[in-house]
């Protein structure tokens, strides 16, 4: 008998390195954290306020708490609210307020009892008032056409920002600048060569993530710098062409950092070593090696949680158009231990209405930030802030900022997909599956269980068109993705329906229009999408009986090896504890 997770440690890892080793080889919208030991699903991104909201509203790529408000830089303008982040933003029209940020050059940091702003060509800072209203003024002037970072180092306190691709300014507190060739300003070699992507400092070192765009396949490096001296003192390189994001433990005093190979690094004292990585093939995700920040993760795209795991807010397009089956776009948690599973992706919802559970392909992905932010408020909901250009149909996009249902009310979708189990002779007859879970909070609940015995690639991501809850149409041929009476899956991807899975019942050809029918209600589907049409085969529908917390069913395969997918549809805090695969010998060693 197989338990997931096992008795003895209780725990799921994802290692993304491997089909056989650890638990998982694919999630989708898991908690793990919240209730150690048990599955639960994620809480849903919601979104707070949307380009339909206001037009000017493109992708946020930076969010600070100032003046009793967050503050939120999406492409063209800079937004606040009142304070908590499910509270809904509008642009900032106060004095001086700046007009030409932009998505890939615009960066936001605390300094001098200000906010400070990075345009396209110059710095900028905001007075603090109480409100929010503070007249903006301009502090430098900067060259366009390249990322200007923003970072305080408190040690020398100063304010560092990259100018160019291989220069990085500062300010102090009475605005007096430090440009290149003097102390306090730093211009690395090699200009046609090393592009500086991200830079955050710990409390005696500022740590310069860089990348190497000469070379593909080269080697990028992670830079430590006084902030005084006309050069760095030490360089780590990197088994990547570049680092990303940094994040640092202020706790601990440690940076953290993503290369563009898609793996988290810690720095140990010599050097950055793996911690974990997302599940990417060798394919380079979109955007690895860029000179902009329309990369896979954006410099602001890595944030701690309270649990001490590190989220990271990732696309999931390869360089090459593609996609991976066990990779969602979204935020994935780093647990430390060399785990890494998706836990958040985001959503159409606004209110209680559902019309999706997750959009698996975005167009672009912006910041991720920690703004649980005490308030009195008794209606205070969300912990964090995240951004996105999304699709809102299989071609069309919006931005957002989205934040996460904390208060837990909505119903989420999630799953995961165990790493291949092998058996412990030549073959296995696969019995029986028992699922132990909590009593079903609600009567729309619901945990399917799915089984494979052969890998068989997915589809393509095929446009389709919802003509009813149950029911689209496709002009791709995909009838062999569904035998008639053992089913097949689809999963929308994109769109209205987006991140949940149903069994298909029917595919039926009219010239060249394939009408699937579906065996699960997608509420409010309506327009185009994108779906993704998969082999697996359904062993059973757990529903909300209020009889029993454990349930039985048969498989009834034998074979070497044995793949099974769990989709749970939950309300609050449903879990699972646990799944056992009865297993007997069908042919033996001997």
């Amino acid at each position: 008998m197989i338990h997931i997770p096992p008795r003895e440690t209780k725990q799921l890892l994802q290692t993304n390195r491997s089909k056989v080793l650890g638990q998982l080889w694919s999630s989708y919208n898991l908690d793990l954290q919240s209730n150690l030991g048990v599955i639960r699903t994620s809480p849903r991104f919601k979104i707070n306020t949307s380009t339909t909201d206001d037009a000017q509203l493109g992708l946020p790529v930076a969010f600070k708490y100032f003046d009793n408000r967050i503050w939120a830089i999406c492409d063209t303008s800079i937004f606040k609210n009142t304070g908590d982040i499910s509270t809904a933003f509008t642009e900032d029209a106060s004095s001086g307020v700046p007009t030409t940020f932009t998505k890939d050059e615009s960066d936001m940091e605390l300094f001098n009892s200000t906010l400070c702003v990075s345009i396209t060509n110059a710095l900028y800072s905001k007075a603090a008032n109480g409100t929010g209203t503070g007249a903006w003024t301009s502090r430098d002037v900067l060259s366009s056409g390249n990322p200007h970072i923003l970072c305080y180092f408190s040690y020398l306190d100063r304010l560092y920002y990259s100018n160019g691709i291989n220069q990085i300014i500062s300010i102090d507190t009475s605005w007096a600048t430090a440009d290149p060739g003097n102390p306090y300003a730093l211009e690395l070699g090699h200009a046609s060569e090393f592009t500086i992507t991200s830079m955050k400092s710990t409390s005696g070192i500022i740590w310069i993530g860089t990348m190497d765009r000469s070379n593909h396949g080269g080697n990028g490096k992670i830079l430590a710098w006084d902030g005084l001296s006309q050069d760095v003192q030490h360089e780590y390189k990197l088994a990547a062409q570049g680092c990303l994001a940094l994040l640092i433990d202020t706790e601990r005093d440690v940076p953290y950092a993503m290369d563009s190979n898609g793996v988290l690094l810690k720095f140990n004292g010599v050097g950055f070593s793996e911690i974990g990585r997302l599940p990417i093939k060798t394919s380079l995700l979109t955007g690895a090696s860029a000179s902009t920040t329309e990369r896979f993760i954006h410099p602001n795209g890595l944030a701690f949680t309270k649990n001490g795991t590190i989220l990271a807010n990732v696309n999931n397009l390869n360089s090459d158009g593609t996609y991976n089956e066990n990779f969602q776009a979204g935020i994935y948690e780093f647990d430390g231990k060399g785990g890494c599973v998706h836990v958040g992706s985001p959503s159409y919802t606004t209110s209680s209405t559902i019309s999706d559970y997750g959009q698996t392909r975005i167009s672009r992905v912006g910041a991720l930030a920690n703004m649980n932010i005490y308030s009195t408020s008794g209606t205070r909901n969300g912990t964090l802030a995240a951004g996105y250009t999304y699709y809102t149909n299989a071609t069309s996009t919006n931005s957002a900022i989205f934040y996460d249902d904390s208060n837990n009310t909505l119903q989420k979708y999630g799953y995961f997909v165990t790493n291949w189990i092998l058996s412990q002779n030549i073959q296995d007859e696969w019995q029986k599956i028992v699922i132990k879970y909590r009593q079903l909070l609600d009567s729309a609940d619901r945990i399917w269980l799915k089984y494979r015995i052969r890998e068989a690639a997915p589809s393509s991501d095929v446009t389709i068109t919802w003509t009813s809850t149950t029911t689209f149409t496709t002009t791709t041929n995909v009838s062999s993705y569904w035998t008639s009476g053992t089913g097949g899956e689809v999963e929308i991807v994109q769109g209205t329906g987006a991140g949940k899975c149903s069994h298909i019942t029917s595919i039926v050809n009219n010239a060249g229009t394939y009408t699937v029918t579906v065996d699960e209600t997608y509420t409010n589907a309506t327009g185009t999408g994108k779906a993704r049409f998969q082999s697996w085969n359904k062993i059973t529908t757990v529903v909300d009986d209020q009889l029993t917390e454990s349930t039985y069913f048969g498989i009834g395969k034998s074979s070497e090896r044995i793949q099974i997918k769990c989709c749970m549809q939950f309300a609050g805090d449903d879990e699972i504890y646990e799944l056992s695969l009865i297993n007997t010998e069908q042919t033996p060693l001997e």
